[in-house]
């Protein structure tokens, strides 16, 4: 049976922080005299014999100072991972150049064209960093190596294979009603060097939530690591096995809006192949949230016109830092949007019982008309995010994820198959049989369509299958769930038809 590896980062002791700065510094200069020495490289490529990581650096790196025997080895873990990645990059690189030198060819249909699709959001960060070495030096770079010529080690650490020498977790605890997790880890002395007489012992106590607490089928080793708050956080980690696959003929079908999020509805194919509609459409939308991103990217572009104009070196200081403070506020409040709009799809497929989840194929947003600057940037961001946080929870209940290529889906009318017409924004209207509705609720039954391989000008449309009594019952605990996930602004979010209003807003990542 397959599984999924689930991570959840809880606050970890403070007194490591000087530990992993200093860790993470040592790391930092290793690691680049090993990313320009081939040798080191090369047996990392061979991998000899299945050998761990640590394993194959082991007998190559000397740090040149007394260090635990499972810190060492943690160190190796963490840096060889990281050479290891960005191997992979140098490799896809080269692929890359060796078939065009213009990197903005290396699109999705390229990428799929030569079976690197699944490379596509690694290809998205080389093909940015190749296009800024152009726009600076008129030129590709000769190698990946020039391209990123040094290393860095970000301030975490990953644990590797530990007989209790480094890190002893003694597992959960409870105490007045709350759950723990326990145990004790090798500190340095608070400002002290690394040296033999500098390593003490440090126990823990990590307050663990109920929904975290509940799912240890497997625990795996964790990562430890400083967050843009500043806070040091542990990765507790656990494998879960997903459920067997579910097929039942019932599907959910998404499109992705041109104001709205998403559009939900969910359709049937019943055994006697007549198609039905389930459920009435739900349309996600984040007004209040889009509001919000929009001043944060206004913020900044203010902050870079004055960062444009300045001349005095502190002020540059300054306005970087303030730049990429508002740059990581973004980057949360999207992966938030990712996990309560991939938790909205979960839980409408469960209340009716369907065993797939049709989405738009990505590749097919990218010449969609957004409503405007704004729109881009929110869906642009987030789109593959919520597919990637679907498709995992997805595989955790047993259903399947399909993508479906959305072309032509909001023109033809799912009753009569003819062309229909936009005269107002958002409403289709069908001047052949009369048929209206709104413009992304017709795409989600002619993505449906497509699924169930019905041609788009054929006059075979959905009938309607009132919701069952269980089900409206099912909604409402459905209503209850979204006021679990959600402390957040105010009027911030509408899922018809359903309208929450909470003060404060927050997605957990896992509803199961």
């Amino acid at each position: 049976m397959s599984t999924t590896t689930l991570s959840y980062p809880l606050k970890f002791i403070d007194s490591f922080r000087h530990t992993l700065k200093s860790l993470s510094a040592m790391m930092c200069e290793n690691i680049n005299h090993m990313w320009n020495d081939e040798r080191v490289l090369g047996e990392l490529i061979s991998g000899r014999r299945g050998l761990k990581v640590y394993k194959i650096l082991e007998p190559i790196v000397d740090f040149n100072i007394y260090l635990p025997s499972r810190v060492k080895r943690c160190m190796l873990e963490t840096m060889g991972r990281i050479l290891k990645s960005q191997l992979e990059r140098r490799a896809l690189y080269n692929n890359l150049c060796g078939l065009t030198s213009n990197p903005d060819e290396w699109t999705y249909d390229f990428l799929k064209k030569h079976d690197f699709a699944s490379k596509y959001n690694y290809v998205k960060n080389i093909r940015r960093q190749t296009q800024k070495f152009i726009d600076e030096h008129n030129r590709l770079p000769a190698s990946y190596h020039e391209l990123v010529p040094k290393l860095r080690v970000g301030e975490f650490i990953t644990i590797a294979p530990d007989d209790g020498q480094f890190i002893k977790i003694k597992g959960t605890s409870e105490f007045e009603e709350k759950l723990y997790l326990t145990g004790k880890i090798k500190v340095l002395k608070e400002r002290s060097s690394v040296s033999l007489k500098s390593w003490k012992w440090e126990e823990f106590q990590i307050a663990m939530p109920g929904f975290i607490a509940d799912k240890q089928e497997k625990v795996k080793r964790p990562d430890i690591r400083i967050n843009a708050e500043g806070q040091v956080i542990i990765d507790y980690k656990t494998e879960i096995s997903n459920r067997k696959q579910e097929n039942n003929n019932r599907i959910v079908s998404i499109d992705y809006g041109l104001r709205k999020l998403l559009t939900i509805t969910c359709f049937e194919m019943t055994d006697e192949g007549l198609p039905v509609q389930l459920s009435r459409p739900f349309f996600v939308d984040i007004k209040g949230v889009q509001n919000k991103i929009e001043l944060i990217h206004q913020e900044i572009d203010r902050l870079k016109s004055k960062l444009s104009k300045s001349t005095d070196k502190k002020k540059i200081k300054i306005l970087k830092r303030e730049i990429k403070l508002r740059w990581k506020k973004l980057k949360k409040l999207s992966k938030e949007l990712e996990h309560l709009a991939s938790n909205i799809i979960i839980e409408i497929a469960k209340i009716h019982n369907c065993s797939t989840i049709v989405i738009e194929d990505l590749r097919g947003l990218n010449g969609k008309k957004f409503a405007g600057r704004l729109n881009r940037r929110i869906y642009r961001t987030i789109r593959a995010g919520i597919f990637e946080k679907l498709t995992y929870k997805a595989d955790l209940i047993g259903k399947t994820v399909k993508t479906v290529f959305p072309a032509w889906t909001s023109q033809f009318c799912p009753k009569c198959g003819k062309r229909g017409d936009h005269k107002n924004y958002g409403e289709f209207t069908c001047s052949h049989c009369g048929y209206s509705g709104n413009r992304d609720y017709i795409a989600t039954q002619n993505i449906a369509r497509k699924f169930f391989q019905i041609s788009l000008k054929s006059s075979t449309g959905f009938g309607y299958i009132s919701e069952s009594a269980s089900a409206a019952v099912t909604a409402g605990d459905f209503l209850s769930k979204i006021d679990g996930w959600l402390n957040g602004w105010k009027k911030c979010l509408n899922v018809a038809p359903f309208i929450v209003e909470m003060k404060n807003w927050k997605a957990y990542p896992l509803i199961v």
